[in-house]
């Protein structure tokens, strides 16, 4: 994000990074040149707590036991931190005063297009800090062919044998109903106990965005169905190399 807000400002665009601080030890944002507006998070001591119980050297199955209570204690964090920051009014009075012309929200958080419809925020970008994952493609309605394009977590190449075949369709759709019934239920939770049940659905919002941003190299890229909207961004920010010293 921090590369894109530099690439943005250079061409002429005024920046701004909206930092919720949900690890106080994460103080660096890539940008040298965008303004920011930091939001000390609800319950910091809660999210290093639920960071900090297992050593990051000690290997962990993506499917496992404990991989799944970790997950569970990150959405409930989030919801609590998406629900500190829209019912702060001087913190969304301070944004709405901004008219920001355009938001560019990372992929993992839903609350952000939520917090866009109350500022009226006319245009919107969903940013993904990887390839294009299983949950925005499902959200945009691309299709995922699970015969021939391996899951983000998986360690499967394109060509599957059949067993990883249905191993990938369990996978991917596993993936995308977790992501509906934490982290979007939980925070659609947030705006429609604070706004009303008739919010708009967050995933129906995500699903709308006019222009997606991937991390990726599209002629590296496995082969897939993609929308015009889809813009790759590998490599976006790398300086030129510099030559070796003899």
């Amino acid at each position: 994000m921090g590369r894109l807000a530099d690439t943005l400002i250079h061409a002429g665009h005024e920046v701004t990074l909206f930092l919720p601080e949900l690890d106080p030890r994460a103080n660096k944002t890539g940008s040298k040149l965008a303004t920011e507006i930091r939001v000390p998070g609800k319950n910091p001591e809660g999210f290093l707590k639920a960071f900090t119980q297992r050593s990051p050297f000690e290997e962990q199955e993506l499917m496992s036991v404990s991989a799944f209570k970790s997950m569970f204690q990150f959405m409930d964090l989030m919801e609590a931190e998406c629900e500190h920051l829209v019912t702060s009014a001087p913190l969304m009075d301070r944004l709405r005063q901004s008219k920001f012309d355009l938001i560019i929200i990372e992929m993992y958080d839903y609350c952000g297009f939520g917090i866009a419809h109350l500022l009226g925020i006319p245009s919107r970008i969903w940013m993904s800090s990887m390839p294009l994952t299983e949950q925005m493609s499902a959200a945009l309605g691309v299709p995922w062919p699970t015969s021939y394009i391996p899951g983000i977590f998986t360690a499967m190449s394109d060509r599957m044998s059949y067993s990883e075949r249905f191993k990938n369709f369990i996978g991917v759709n596993l993936v995308v109903q977790l992501t509906l019934r934490t982290v979007v239920s939980q925070e659609q939770s947030v705006f429609d106990r604070n706004f009303g049940a008739d919010f708009p659905r967050l995933w129906d919002l995500a699903g709308t965005t006019p222009v997606v941003f991937v991390n990726s190299e599209e002629l590296l890229d496995f082969p897939r169905p993609i929308l015009h909207k889809t813009i790759y961004m590998g490599g976006l920010g790398m300086e030129a190399p510099k030559k070796l010293d003899k």
